[in-house]
């Protein structure tokens, strides 16, 4: 009887590890789990938000899993205490059939629908390219053209900062050029 509770024991053990391994190797095969380090509220560094009082109270971005990890959601230029506040929503999803984060949203303010993926996502950081789509009598529509490429190239200098520049595609010279002249700095907080 003795070695029938050991090996009863000894059985549920075994099953217990195998159980919790196998759940450790579904955890490591989603493949959105590449985006963990982004995920969080982003905001602007304060030497910045005390020389533009407009962005007290705003963060830059927002990224967060969905409940099961299939996409995550996006929100840019938003409030921090007024939850109809923000310029743009999206999802960055993996498409099954071509193998990318695709990434879509839209400029709530503006109408401006934003298509386009993210490349080379790794835990130094990721390259979101992506086509604005604007509407025929806007500023952009009117000078640029109505859909205008950009790219943007994101560094993590660590958990809780990273840096990004914004490039258009200038169908002139047909290359990309900087948008602002700065490098974005926005910190998780």
């Amino acid at each position: 009887m003795k070695h029938k509770t050991n090996f009863c024991l000894l059985l549920f053990l075994l099953m217990t590890i195998q159980y919790s391994t196998s759940q450790e190797e579904v955890k490591k095969e989603n493949p959105m789990d590449v985006f963990e380090p982004l995920v969080g509220i982003w905001h602007a560094p304060d030497s910045i938000i005390k020389k533009t009082p407009p962005m007290q109270g705003r963060a830059i971005f927002k990224f967060e899993f969905d409940k099961v990890h299939s996409h995550i959601k996006v929100l840019e230029d938003f409030s921090l205490t007024d939850n109809e506040d923000f310029a743009f929503t999206g999802i960055i999803s993996l498409n099954a059939l071509t193998g990318k984060y695709e990434f879509f949203g839209v400029n709530t303010q503006r109408n401006f629908l934003f298509k386009g993926y993210f490349s080379n996502v790794s835990s130094v950081g990721f390259t979101r390219e992506y086509d604005v789509y604007y509407p025929k009598d806007s500023y952009m529509g009117k000078n640029f053209g109505q859909v205008i490429s950009f790219r943007e190239d994101f560094v993590f200098h660590d958990d809780n900062m990273m840096s990004f520049d914004i490039k258009f595609y200038n169908s002139r010279n047909k290359r990309y050029e900087m948008w602002s002249e700065n490098k974005h700095v926005v910190v998780k907080k």
